[in-house]
């Protein structure tokens, strides 16, 4: 991993803490999984840390991984946003799984 990488990883751990339920390097570039019920309160965060400064969404999609790499087995639905702090040059993916399949809602 990068030292630009390595210091947004802190940066996320310090602000975050316990909301993010996994932090992976994939292709150059972070991915954050928070819990569902931290993802209003963490994208806020995410934008108003001075350190972090995420003050553009890029791209929001939702994502179904039912048929994920052939063998998902975890929940299935998910909202990936992609976000952008200028100030710093940095990229962030961060994704959220919806805690019902049956009925994939989130906040």
């Amino acid at each position: 991993m990068s030292a630009k990488l390595e210091q947004l990883k802190a940066g996320l751990t310090e602000a975050l803490g316990d909301k993010i339920s996994l932090v992976v390097e994939e292709k150059g570039q972070l991915i954050v999984e928070i819990k569902a019920a931290d993802l209003t309160a963490a994208m806020a965060m995410l934008r108003d840390t001075p350190s972090l400064a995420f003050s553009q969404m890029i791209d929001a999609c939702g994502v179904d991984y039912a048929e994920y790499g052939g063998n998902w087995d975890g929940a299935r639905y998910a909202v990936v946003y992609q976000l952008l702090s200028i100030q710093h040059n940095w990229r962030l993916r961060v994704r959220s799984f919806c805690p019902d399949d049956d009925f994939p809602i989130i906040d």
